[in-house]
């Protein structure tokens, strides 16, 4: 794991430091480890460590916390709380509304390849007329009936 975060901060010329990377997301005690021994999670946080190597002003995630058990799944949430207020802009693609309430400024909502709703949490809901988001979701995508 330590040779392919060397070698991805060798394809920049400027990098975080991904020993504080590994700190961050748990996973420093690992490093000597071959990926393929990871654990799914740990696979995950390293795909997210190998993704912020490069100190980028805008990053894009997609599915972040899959495989990931509650309390590390809260623990990238956190993270990436933080690294959004030092001035990370994260584009997420998500499917747990749980974590497009937790996580998101703005959101995009796609249906079938077409922009169906783009704002705020609280705008979707509002204009679906739904009181929680993931009815929400489900109205403006018509995945399913959604009852108030």
């Amino acid at each position: 794991m330590e040779e392919l975060c060397e070698m991805t901060a060798s394809l920049y010329r400027e990098t975080g430091d991904f020993e504080t990377l590994l700190q961050m997301f748990g996973i420093a005690d690992k490093k000597k480890t071959y990926v393929k021994e990871l654990s799914g999670g740990e696979r995950q946080r390293l795909f997210i460590v190998l993704a912020l190597i490069q100190n980028p002003e805008l990053v894009f995630l997609d599915e972040l916390t899959t495989g990931l058990d509650a309390r590390a799944r809260r623990d990238v949430w956190n993270i990436l709380k933080k690294l959004k207020e030092q001035g990370l802009s994260i584009l997420l693609t998500l499917h747990f509304m749980d974590e497009v309430e937790a996580l998101c400024d703005e959101i995009l909502i796609l249906r079938k390849g077409n922009m169906v709703f783009y704002g705020t949490v609280d705008e979707a809901k509002e204009q679906s007329g739904m009181e929680h988001f993931e009815d929400a979701y489900l109205w403006f995508t018509e995945e399913a009936t959604v009852t108030n």
